[in-house]
Order: structure tokens, then sequence, then C-alpha cells
């Protein structure tokens, strides 16, 4: 009995991390396709802080994913909070250095901030680690 017991307190917690991975998933999923919805424009407030209350409960869930940590980057730069954008960017790089959307969005939030000299140097890293980005960011490459 003691050995069903024990056997039930090991499996059933590891059986809800799949079900943890999952949901955060979902959540991430669905913030990453509100900021992809409008990609030429800024997004409004209210969808901006949706995409940041699914990446919140991704992260939550699941605090070792370096998208889930970009994703919230992402949305705190389109509500204009380029601090929290730029730490949450640069926890999906330590997360995972070849995050190279994270490096190309910390690279933004420099730009945006008007640190040139910073965004250049997270715009060429995000280029080591793929460089179709160039692709993506034509205008900046140009000159």
């Amino acid at each position: 009995m003691k050995q069903i017991i024990l056997l039930n307190l090991i499996l059933i917690p590891l059986l809800g991390l799949g079900q943890n991975n999952k949901t955060a998933e979902a959540y991430y999923d669905s913030a990453f396709k509100i900021l992809n919805s409008n990609t030429y424009g800024a997004l409004s407030k209210g969808l901006s802080s949706k995409a940041l209350d699914l990446s919140n409960k991704a992260i939550q869930l699941d605090s070792n994913v370096s998208k889930y940590f970009r994703v919230k980057a992402t949305s705190y730069y389109h509500l204009k909070n380029y601090e929290q954008a730029l730490y949450n960017h640069e926890r999906a790089i330590l997360l995972d250095s070849t995050n190279c959307l994270a490096w190309m969005g910390a690279g933004v939030v420099f730009e945006n901030t008007n640190r040139l000299e910073l965004a250049e140097r997270y715009y060429r890293k995000s280029l080591e680690c793929d460089s179709n980005l160039i692709v993506s960011f034509p205008v900046f490459w140009a000159s």
C-alpha cells in the first residue's frame, strides 16, 4: 500500500507537467498571433495588454522558455514600456542566446530609444544567428 501511495505521489505531478507545457504553449501561441495580427502598425493598448497577459500566463507555467519572454518583451514594446521590453528581451537571450528574434527585438528597442550603437550591436548579433533576418529588415541594412 505504501508503494502505491508513493508511486502516485511521484507519477501524478509528472503527468501534470506535460499538460502545463501544452497550456503554456497555447498561451504563447495566442499571444504570438495577437502580436502578428498587425505587422505594419502599432497594436492597440487593449490587444497589447491581452498579449502581455497571455505571455505572463505562459511564463507562470514555464519560466525557462526563451520565446515566452520574447513575446512578453514585444508586448511591452507595443505598450511603449521600453525598459520592460528590453529587460524581457535580455531574459529571453539569457535563456537562449540563439534566439535571434530576441536579439533583433532588443535592437529595435535600443533604436527606438536612440541608443544606436547598442542597436547596431544587437542587430548584428541577430544576423549571426540568422542571416535571413536581413530580408525582414532591409531598410536598416541599406544605410
